[in-house]
Parts: structure tokens; C-alpha cells; sequence
């Protein structure tokens, strides 16, 4: 039997047959223990001094396995420490591919480490997007100049893969749904081909830049990506959809159509190589009310004055528990979300966790709460966070019934570009496929079916099919009427 101890530096000189058994025994049952023995074996691996050809062919031994334990990690509800682990095998597979080029060894070895370090560095992009986390400070330029030290000899698979980790770069891919990325990943290997580079107009891609690609032209050393061939794909496959009610065959088994298209269009539009329009100002300055949990932001969202109990000094005190609303300083904007810190507020306690779901308001504003989930968090300094949240619309808190009796709390969002009303509800109390009727001073008002689209926040999240208005939302919320299911015609939650 082959231990890890065995492929230390200094105790074994590396075999590639020594390798295959040990990896043979590595306990697939046990992710997270397996990934942690890859990782020691690499880092290993990439402090022994070896040649280009035997280090390429050595590592090459470690792809099957690493690909089968990535897809175990892409099931939903996989523990961040496994992706973790699965970031630091493929870093360090990275680190030893790029180890092999530019020493002076043939051609086919260089371009074979040249396409398996873009593979990998592709992969720990794919890991921090799946994860909601900030892609490694330095990584889009050292995939960039990765790229550019091989251009004058690439071939069909290293412009694949590198065309392939910008375009998921370009996707917006910190707004997609949790598990989107997976789709998004299958959909370029699919199609991500029909993208042009080089180019002579599209995204500019800077290598010197640490992001993927930016619109615009005039800058030196630059090169295009023409993303309008993959464009006029997507159109088709969304329109396909939409008559036919064919998915992509990639999505086929894994995605529901009415969230296909929703992906489709957002996809269209973050691959548009034209400046986006915002749809509303978002005022970058000063301060926002953040509050935690879904509990905090149902209770928050039912006032009819938001600013009535915004004074941090003074507990709320309406017949319920106190309400903590913690201040946080704004930094940017995007099309979906929010980037806030904590630095200049005297901000306590704990920072929301990515995945979870808050309630923003402007601390000077409306009194106006908007439900978001927290993408990812950064801590700064031991009592500085930063955070990047995304806006899902406007809260308006609500009680559903079975029948007259047990209320339990949900939230109305109501999206601020338009489109159906979700419903947020907590997980296992609503039925996919039931009927919700919303009443309105004792009148029945509308009777609309649900369509369960995730999960958000640990939440159940379902679309009002048929749609609602801004109008009756905020009848709903502000006038205390129940919204229940009806036992006549429906069955009950």
C-alpha cells in the first residue's frame, strides 16, 4: 500500500506507476479527506525539481480524480470548506502546469502545460463564483498573461478554454441563482465557441487589467472578444424555448424551462458588448440599514413608516422582540446588487453570512426595505467586513393560513425591473403546484397558482404566475390582509 508519506520530497523519487496506485487508494467516499491528500501530494509534486515532460505527465495522473471528486462538489447544499479544498487542489495543479513552461521544452509539452493551467485556473474561478466569493487578487492577470505567453501557438483547445473562463467572467456571474454557474459553464462548452478572438471590436480585454474584459476601445496591448455570434445563439435557443419548449440539450436534465429562459435572457444581456442601462439611480454615498434574517426583515418590512424605528439608540418596542439594524457604508453599485463595508460605522457583532438573506434600506431614504441575499463576504480588518449583496426587490411582509388557524410569516418581493412577484416562505409550509389566494378587505382579490423557482436565503422562493401589481403588494402588506390558500378549490399548505 502507497501512503501519502511515501511521495514526501526526499523519501521516494516520483514514479509515475507509484503514483497511479496511490491514487488508486485515495478514499473517493471522504471529498473533503481526499481533496486535503491531493493537495499535500501536489504541493509535494511542485517542490521536487523534475523535467517539463515528467512533471506534465505526473500531473496528468491526478485529472481523473480531480474530475470526479468536482463533480461530486457541484451537488447544491455542498459545505464551503469542500470547495475550499477543491480551490487549493486546483491552485496548486495550476502552479505545477505553469511550472513546466517556458524552460525550454518541446512544443507539445508546452502547450499541453499551457492548456492544463488554464484548465485549472479556470477551475478556481468557477470555485469562488460557485461559492459567492471574490476571485484571488492577481488571477485574471496572471490568466492573461498566461494566454499572451502562448498565443503565437495555440490551438483549438487553449482558445476554447480561455475564451470559455472569460465569458463566465462576463456573465454576471455573482447575480445568477445558486447552481447557475454549473449551467452557465455547460452552456459555453456548448456554445462559447462561436465567440471571436481575436477581434477587432466587442470586450476589450487588457492583459494588465485584473478583470476579464471591459467595453470600450483605445487602449495599447489590447485585444477583442466579439461576443455577437454567441449572442444570436442564445436568442435562438431562447426563442426555440419559448415555441417549442425546447431546452439547450446541456440543460435538458437539469434545469426547470421557466428558469431556462429567466437564465437565457439574463445570459443575452450580460454578453451584449454594449453599455448597459441602468434602470434607477443608486446614490453612492452615505449610509444603508441592514437587518438579518428572515424573522428581522418581515417584522421591519410591515411598518408603515420604515423610519419610525430606525433609531439604532432605542430598542422597537411594538408588541415583539427588538429588531437589531446594523450601519454600513455603500462602495458601489451594479446592475443587481450592492457592495458595502463596514469601515466608518461602528458596526458590532456578527456579519451576515454569504447565502443568507437581509433587508437593505437608505438610512435617509423612504423608510423603504428591499430583500437581498448576501453573495459573498470579506473581512478587511478584525472588526471590518465587506459584503456584496443582491437585490431580489422590494419587501412587503404578509401571513399565509392553513385555513383560519396556524399564521405563519411570508414576504412579497416585488422586483424593481418588473416581472411576477415571488413569494418568500420558510422551506417545507408552501406546496410547489398550489394556489394562493390573496384577499383584500375581506374580498377575494386574485387567485394566482405557484411556481416554486429555488431556494434563497435557506428560504422557499415561488413566482406568482399570472403576476401582481406594485399596487396590490402594498395593499397586501400595509393593510393586514391574510393571504391563504383556500381549502374549496385548492388543497391547503
Amino acid at each position: 500500500m502507497v501512503r501519502l508519506t511515501d511521495l514526501d520530497v526526499g523519501r521516494l523519487s516520483w514514479r509515475k506507476r507509484r503514483l497511479e496506485e496511490w491514487l488508486g487508494a485515495l478514499p473517493l467516499a471522504e471529498p473533503a479527506r481526499a481533496l486535503q491528500q491531493l493537495a499535500h501530494s501536489v504541493r509535494a509534486l511542485n517542490k521536487t525539481v523534475t523535467e517539463p515532460s515528467v512533471r506534465v505527465s505526473l500531473l496528468g495522473c491526478y485529472e481523473e480524480s480531480i474530475r470526479n471528486l468536482a463533480a461530486t462538489l457541484r451537488r447544491p447544499g455542498v459545505p464551503a470548506d469542500r470547495i475550499a479544498f477543491l480551490t487549493l487542489v486546483n491552485s496548486e495543479m495550476a502552479h505545477g502546469y505553469e511550472m513546466a513552461i517556458g524552460l525550454g521544452g518541446r512544443p507539445d509539452v508546452h502547450a499541453r502545460a499551457a492548456l492544463g493551467a488554464l484548465v485549472h485556473l479556470g477551475e478556481v474561478v468557477r470555485c469562488a463564483y460557485r461559492s459567492y466569493l471574490p476571485v484571488p487578487p492577481g488571477l485574471w492577470r496572471r490568466i492573461h498573461a498566461l494566454y499572451g505567453s502562448v498565443e503565437p501557438e495555440t490551438d483549438g483547445a487553449i482558445d476554447a478554454a480561455y475564451k470559455g473562463i472569460i465569458l463566465l467572467g462576463l456573465a454576471d456571474p455573482y447575480a445568477l441563482a445558486p447552481g447557475a454557474i454549473d449551467l452557465v459553464t455547460a452552456l459555453i462548452a456548448q456554445v462559447g465557441g462561436l465567440a471571436v478572438l481575436p477581434a477587432a471590436s466587442g470586450f476589450r480585454i487588457e492583459p494588465l487589467n485584473d478583470t476579464p474584459a471591459r467595453l470600450g476601445g483605445g487602449a495599447l496591448k489590447a485585444y477583442y472578444l466579439d461576443t455577437r455570434p454567441l449572442i444570436a445563439e442564445v436568442g435562438r435557443l431562447r426563442t426555440a424555448l419559448r415555441e417549442r419548449g425546447a431546452l439547450p440539450p446541456v440543460w435538458t436534465h437539469g434545469v426547470l424551462p421557466d428558469v431556462a429562459e429567466h437564465l437565457l435572457a439574463a445570459l443575452a444581456s450580460a454578453w451584449r458588448p454594449e453599455p448597459q442601462v441602468r434602470g434607477a439611480r443608486v446614490r453612492l454615498s452615505g449610509e444603508r440599514l441592514l437587518c438579518s434574517g428572515f424573522t428581522a426583515l418581515h417584522a421591519v418590512a410591515g411598518r408603515k413608516d420604515a423610519r419610525h424605528y430606525v433609531d439604532l439608540d432605542t430598542a422597537w418596542q411594538d408588541g415583539g422582540r427588538s429588531v437589531p439594524i446594523t450601519r454600513w457604508r455603500i462602495r458601489d453599485a451594479g446592475r443587481s446588487g450592492l457592495w458595502l463595508t463596514s469601515g466608518g460605522t461602528s458596526f458590532e457583532g456578527r456579519a451576515p453570512r454569504p447565502g443568507s438573506l437581509v433587508g437593505v434600506c437608505e438610512s435617509m431614504g423612504p423608510g423603504i426595505w428591499q430583500a437581498a441575499v448576501v453573495r459573498w463576504l470579506k473581512r478587511v480588518r478584525p472588526r471590518e467586513y465587506a459584503i456584496g449583496v443582491e437585490i431580489l426587490g422590494t419587501a412587503h411582509s404578509g401571513v399565509a393560513r392553513h385555513g383560519h388557524a396556524f399564521p405563519f410569516a411570508v414576504i412579497f418581493i416585488e422586483p424593481a425591473q418588473g416581472g411576477p412577484v415571488a413569494l418568500l416562505a420558510p422551506p417545507g409550509r408552501v406546496a410547489a403546484g398550489r394556489s394562493l389566494r390573496v384577499e383584500m378587505q375581506g374580498r377575494e382579490a386574485l387567485h394566482l397558482p405557484l411556481e416554486r423557482i429555488d431556494r434563497v436565503g435557506g428560504l422557499d422562493r415561488f413566482a406568482l404566475a399570472g403576476g401582481l401589481s406594485g399596487q396590490l403588494v402594498d395593499g397586501v402588506a400595509h393593510q393586514g390582509v391574510d393571504a391563504w390558500v383556500g381549502r374549496k378549490n385548492t388543497a391547503a399548505f
